[in-house]
């Protein structure tokens, strides 16, 4: 996700995820399933440069980290 502005004073942000579907579970109608959560919004040394990196942990813990340079993602299979 590109771009997004961080309001002044914003203390935590509301994600919301949506897991794809298989194609076999697509056939079969099964819904989507859907995860919320709210993360505290790093802290901002510059604040009109760098980017905000999502790491995605295991049992669906989230954080957010702010680094000077984007990150090149390696994920296999990833379109």
């Amino acid at each position: 996700m590109c771009c997004m502005d961080v309001p002044r004073g914003k203390k935590t942000w509301h994600i919301k995820i949506i897991y794809d579907l298989t194609k076999d579970e697509a056939q079969k109608n099964v819904p989507n399933e859907v995860y919320e959560t709210d993360i505290p919004v790093p802290p901002l040394p510059n604040k009109h440069g760098g980017y905000i990196a999502f790491h995605f942990l295991p049992d669906r813990k989230i954080e957010a980290q702010w680094i000077e340079r984007r990150i090149k993602a390696n994920v296999p299979n990833a379109n």
